[in-house]
């Protein structure tokens, strides 16, 4: 794993105080001129800055990694920038603790890699071996039914090795053995990144968000990520270069996502985190820009008739979900196979039926909503072999009289060019931030 470097600004080097682990690299900083050349993982604060150093520190740090000492005036200069990077205060006699046991959760590179009958009780046992060895115990860790309600860490003090699991069941019924995720743990800290939240149904469904506060001035950008194979947020340096609060939204189903669609239960969870984000920051539905890119356009979209947002900012848009999967058989063998897996997972049936169900649970939800206030900017693709006629689908329920919509075109499939759809999408953020919410964006 790589170093996890910290950035320390006060009066006296703590490299000189304290004892740092191996896995840590602390720069001692007496006046922050400049900005970073490289982005730190964490940042302690142990004295007021000044206002040029707010100004960098608010650039340059991610939000949930700066602590500040009371060395800090978290009522004066200090404040705003606290309460924008959503630092966490740290007792003097805490430090050499947090350096030796907590930094490591900090790490700069996050990654990620089940229903039954009632009558079937399971349990997951962890085997850790000793290197080179399929024979040699170094640990092993059982964990009951009732533990895998949450989340669980394995974490061992006896060394590396290879780690062994096995699922273990008893009874008499049947067991549907979804997914194992396997991730790196941040602890307490969050999932995925630090601060980042978890939300899980009574059927063990997932759904992540991670907010970052930003300036704290409207609107607050919605993001939702695309089809990912790589657990974890998508768009964070696209968001937070825009200077707004962000709010970034992922779900892990399937191999890659299954479109942010499930249950009553599981599709209140994100139009109660966009409400919940929007009543921190005092923000109404006319200071929301909702967004996405391909799989994100549909959780955008889906999400956006609860929300009934600003604006709406979407490229390589996906509606028909269930047309999607129809596309696989001719149009585009074996090019995206997940679409089966999420129409059979959806609907429970590969069928004309189950395709028309799936189509409708889209357009059933986006006629239903009041979009008289609302602007769409969609960049899409003119062959797209996914959904093709989704921007001219999307033009023709779009009845709500005040309504604005416009797209641009670019010739190609689906994941043709995927950065001319990026870079004006971009474009389109960013001019309605400065035309619309009257903000800079030439820096």
């Amino acid at each position: 794993m790589d170093k996890i470097r910290i950035l320390q600004l006060g009066e006296e080097d703590w490299k000189e105080r304290y004892i740092l682990p191996g896995h840590v690299q602390l720069d001692y900083v007496k006046e922050l001129k400049e900005l970073p050349e490289k982005p730190y993982d964490m940042v302690f604060l142990d004295r007021d800055p000044s206002e040029e150093e707010t100004g960098l520190l608010y650039r340059a740090v991610r939000a949930y990694t700066m602590f500040v000492t009371d060395r800090v005036d978290r009522r004066g200069r200090s404040k705003w920038l606290c309460l924008s990077r959503g630092a966490q205060y740290i007792a003097a006699d805490d430090i050499q603790r947090f350096l030796t046991e907590e930094s490591r959760y900090y790490f700069p590179r996050p990654y990620g890699e089940n229903d039954r009958d009632t009558s079937v009780r399971i349990r997951l046992v962890f085997t850790l071996f000793v290197p080179g060895s399929v024979s040699d115990i170094l640990e092993q860790r059982v964990f009951e039914e009732e533990d895998l309600e949450q989340v669980i860490r394995f974490e061992s003090s006896k060394g590396d090795g290879t780690l062994f699991v096995s699922v273990q069941a008893k009874g008499s019924g049947r067991l549907w053995l979804t997914a194992l995720h396997r991730r790196i743990s941040r602890g307490s800290h969050g999932c995925f990144l630090p601060g980042g939240e978890r939300y899980v149904t009574s059927r063990r469904e997932e759904a992540f968000c991670y907010f970052e506060p930003g300036d704290l001035k409207p609107p607050l950008n919605v993001y939702f990520s695309g089809y990912k194979t790589l657990q974890g947020f998508e768009g964070y340096y696209m968001m937070k270069n825009l200077g707004c609060p962000f709010l970034l939204l992922a779900e892990p189903r399937l191999e890659g996502g299954s479109f942010y669609m499930g249950s009553e239960e599981y599709e209140q969870i994100y139009p109660n985190v966009i409400r919940e984000y929007m009543q921190v920051l005092g923000f109404t539905q006319e200071q929301v820009i909702m967004s996405g890119l391909s799989m994100g356009t549909f959780g955008a979209l889906y999400y956006g008739c609860d929300i009934e947002p600003y604006a709406m900012v979407v490229g390589k848009p996906l509606v028909s979900i269930g047309n999607v999967a129809a596309n696989e058989k001719y149009l585009r063998p074996g090019g995206f196979p997940t679409s089966l897996d999420v129409l059979h997972f959806q609907c429970g049936g590969m069928g004309e039926e189950d395709i028309r169900r799936l189509n409708e649970k889209f357009w059933n939800k986006f006629d239903r909503a009041d979009w008289r206030k609302s602007r769409f900017a969609v960049a899409y693709m003119i062959e797209d072999d996914y959904d093709a006629d989704a921007y001219e689908t999307l033009l023709l329920h779009l009845n709500s009289g005040g309504v604005q919509a416009y797209g641009k075109g670019l010739h190609g499939r689906h994941n043709d060019n995927t950065p001319g759809i990026v870079d004006w999408f971009a474009g389109q953020y960013k001019k309605i931030l400065q035309e619309d919410f009257g903000r800079r964006m030439d820096r």
